[in-house]
């Protein structure tokens, strides 16, 4: 079978996942990949639970359904009667997670915290950038870092599960067992799992200094070299290897065969180009959106975009992807003296894969 947008393949849809661009966000972190911000837009309650019947429709056709809302989804102001609705419609999966930074919940009422303890299976994901003063400046907005402080004390009192994870740059490198040491007071069973990892060079994390090998030994800092590596290492590697070196970065590097991975924007608009784990392209050449572009979510809900999908035309973005190879963007875009650790996929699929489209697409469609 011919091989489609994002791992598509004809007539063989097997998972539907959705990122649903749904709400601001109150900070403005460094590595945000959808470059979260008070001014984005707001989407009405009734939007939204069009779309999660939309979205919950999809599930009922026995296609594995998964999404994740944004910028902040517990600041929405129908917050509670969101995950009443998650529950009603079924789309809560198993160790679904909710993404936070932590503003909609540390002060939240018990009301609040009683609707996300109910939820059939659920935890917490949040994120750190360092202490106090390095954590708040690094998401632009005083009393961050204890709003994050504040949710995860509550959650461990309700038996709410929570991850941390800490986003290393060589700014707050020195901070992280500061951090691992003030978790483990809060949490003296250590359940709450935390991990440092490098941002994602996508988004506002594109324009960030990253840690090298060097400065994580320094702090005693570990990294899997299965998913991190200096770029000079990762074009070592893909040229060493011809199936890698053989990928098409219109591929995403996580969507398995019959994977759908797309973004639906305040509008309805649909695009495809997206990562399991963030932006993906999208995220680093945003003047290239409609190049990316899908369809539109409409009354019909998502059967004509699924119909659409799994046809042999495929957006100019995708199409201009697949005329290259991971073997080919490391070779002409890869830094082979640049020692900053990223993680893998970014690199053939974000860093290297803008510079290309760049040179081969026009800004705008005409």
């Amino acid at each position: 079978m011919r091989e489609l947008t994002g791992g598509y393949r004809v007539n063989s849809l097997l998972s539907f996942q959705l990122s649903i661009q749904a709400m601001p966000c109150t900070n403005q972190c460094g590595h945000c990949w959808i470059e979260g911000s008070p001014r984005h837009t707001l989407m009405p309650f009734e939007t939204l639970n069009f779309v999660l019947e939309s979205l919950a429709d999809v599930a009922k056709s026995g296609i594995a359904t998964g999404f994740v809302l944004f910028d902040e989804p517990t600041i929405h102001p129908e917050f509670v009667r969101i995950l009443h609705r998650l529950t009603e419609l079924d789309l809560i999966w198993p160790d679904f997670f909710l993404p936070t930074n932590g503003a909609g919940l540390a002060r939240a009422p018990e009301s609040t915290w009683a609707a996300v303890k109910a939820l059939p299976s659920c935890y917490l994901q949040l994120s750190v950038h360092g202490m106090e003063q390095t954590h708040d400046a690094f998401a632009r907005r005083q009393g961050a870092f204890k709003d994050v402080l504040g949710t995860l004390t509550r959650a461990l009192e309700k038996g709410i599960e929570c991850t941390l994870t800490y986003f290393l740059t060589p700014e707050n490198l020195a901070e992280y067992a500061q951090i691992k040491e003030l978790l483990h007071k809060l949490d003296p069973s250590d359940s709450t799992r935390v991990g440092a990892i490098p941002c994602l060079w996508q988004g506002r994390g594109s324009r960030l200094p990253r840690p090298r090998p060097a400065q994580l030994a320094a702090h005693n800092i570990r990294y899997s070299p299965r998913f991190f590596a200096t770029e000079a290492d990762v074009i070592q590697h893909i040229l060493a290897d011809p199936e890698m070196a053989a990928r098409r970065p219109g591929t995403s590097v996580c969507a398995g065969q019959g994977s759908a991975q797309l973004l639906l924007d305040p509008d309805l608009q649909l695009y495809t180009g997206q990562f399991c784990d963030g932006g993906g392209i999208l995220s680093v050449v945003p003047e290239y959106r409609q190049h990316f572009r899908v369809g539109e979510l409409d009354r019909r809900g998502f059967s004509s975009v699924i119909a659409a999908l799994q046809t042999e035309q495929v957006p100019s973005g995708i199409a201009a992807l697949n005329q290259t190879t991971w073997g080919e963007l490391a070779e002409k875009y890869g830094d082979k003296e640049n020692d900053e650790i990223f993680y893998i996929g970014d690199l053939p699929q974000g860093k290297w894969a803008a510079a290309y489209l760049r040179e081969v697409l026009p800004v705008s469609l005409s």
